[in-house]
């Protein structure tokens, strides 16, 4: 492939991918978001987010035989409960990572 083509298309599509993205909050200055909606838009990240993690937590496999392959499941949940706990995302990430290379190259 030619490298101007390459750089043609990726920029057209970051044009059109922004002009989608800006578009609506361009509008919302002049529509406004009904009352109704907001709870809901609210809700999305704490929505989108275990969307992402969820498939690389339960869907992998992993190669501790004592876990049968789910250790990223048993991470996800001590990582869970210590976040519910001591309410630190940097704490709980420091902890996550942590027991998961344990459980991963240590144990």
């Amino acid at each position: 492939m030619d490298k101007t083509y390459f750089w043609i298309v990726c920029l057209g599509l970051g044009a059109v991918t922004f002009s989608m993205r800006a578009s609506f909050i361009f509008l919302l200055e002049y529509i406004g978001i009904p009352e109704k909606l907001k709870p809901v838009l609210a809700m999305i990240p704490a929505a989108v987010f275990p969307a992402l993690i969820g498939p690389a937590v339960v869907f992998h496999q992993g190669s501790v035989e004592f876990l049968l392959g789910k250790e990223r499941l048993v991470v996800c949940i001590f990582s869970t409960l210590l976040c519910y706990k001591v309410r630190s995302v940097f704490v709980t990430l420091i902890f996550g990572m942590s027991m998961l290379f344990i459980l991963l190259y240590v144990a």
